[in-house]
């Protein structure tokens, strides 16, 4: 397999609350100039909040609309939203049920991701355990109610510590609708609405609190294909989403890069996310010589120099190639040509 990456309920509402305070620290550490008295105000706010939050995920949770037909749902965040001070355009991308909200200006901006979608045939009681208001129904069944009711108490907080200190910035609610059938936010984005976004933020109700990196979207793309490239800019994490991707393929994997640089970030970060301490991880570059498995990092260069390639090949069932805009280039594709099976 070849991947390139290129470089271009009650019960429900607690968890809102607790997971809420993850997101308003980050939200907080990023915008804030005065760092600790921001995330003071932001905690206290989203705490006084409490009250408007619970109200708003039972809301949602009753109203349990499905994709693209989140009609209340979408009005009830976004009427909120105005009346705390935020400006609010609606029906954005080509979708009724979809608005962006914002206040603040410049830099940074930074988004928070709010989802409202319900599922359907999952009516359920706010009990904890499998009980309909009405079979057939839709319910909330991924606790989208709380994650949108969270997310907006989120954006107020950060709100609210902005004007409080007068920092510069941009703080924006993106409500986007249709998460469960993976298409509201693939239209936002198609339309240029995160353009301009510095960092974007989500959370999602789980059983704990924790921040999790998981750019699953593109991962899930590259598990059903033999073959792919991921285009994505700088900074933009490839190289997490190429270890995972691992993780996930649990293959013996050779990487290739054509820079020194590229070569030590791979290993330095195949110890630190993978958990493979250096001296089992294979190294290909000039004086190094060892192929291990079940990971090798291999430099170009040093591979075209090897007249093994193929019996090298069939020792991997997953190659990645680092900024792979390099492929076309003689030497590159003379390495993947006789690697290929």
């Amino acid at each position: 397999m070849f991947y390139a990456w290129e470089l271009c309920g009650s019960v429900m509402m607690k968890r809102a609350l607790s997971c809420l305070a993850v997101v308003l620290l980050v939200g907080g550490l990023v915008l804030a100039e005065e760092k600790d008295s921001a995330k003071e105000v932001a905690l206290r706010t989203a705490e006084a909040l409490r009250p408007t939050i619970d109200r708003l995920a039972i809301e949602l949770w009753n109203y349990s609309e499905t994709a693209l037909r989140e009609n209340r749902s979408a009005a009830l965040l976004a009427a909120t939203l105005e009346e705390a001070g935020f400006s609010v355009e609606r029906e954005v991308a080509g979708m009724p049920t979809a608005f962006v909200a914002s206040y603040g200006t410049g830099a940074p901006v930074i988004g928070i991701l709010a989802e409202y979608d319900a599922l359907p045939g999952m009516s359920q009681k706010a009990v904890p355990y499998r009980e309909a208001v009405k079979d057939g129904l839709p319910g909330h069944a991924c606790a989208h109610s709380g994650l949108g009711a969270g997310a907006l108490g989120a954006a107020i907080a950060v709100k609210v510590a902005l004007e409080k200190h007068n920092l510069k910035g941009t703080i924006r609610l993106y409500g986007t609708p249709a998460e469960e059938q993976g298409i509201g936010k693939i239209f936002m984005v198609r339309d240029g609405l995160f353009d301009d976004v510095d960092a974007c933020l989500s959370w999602h109700p789980d059983n704990d609190n924790k921040i999790r990196l998981q750019p699953s979207k593109a991962l899930r793309s590259f598990e059903k294909m033999e073959e792919g490239i991921l285009v994505a800019p700088p900074g933009s994490g490839k190289t997490i989403m190429g270890l995972e991707l691992i993780a996930r393929k649990k293959q013996p994997t050779l990487i290739i890069v054509h820079k020194k640089q590229i070569f030590d970030q791979w290993v330095e970060r195949i110890e630190d996310f993978l958990d493979i301490p250096k001296k089992l991880i294979g190294q290909l570059s000039g004086a190094k010589k060892k192929v291990k498995i079940p990971i090798t990092v291999a430099m170009v260069q040093s591979l075209s120099r090897r007249e093994d390639l193929n019996e090298l090949g069939a020792k991997f069932g997953t190659v990645l190639v680092d900024e792979c805009h390099h492929v076309p280039a003689k030497m590159f594709s003379h390495v993947i040509t006789q690697l290929s099976p």
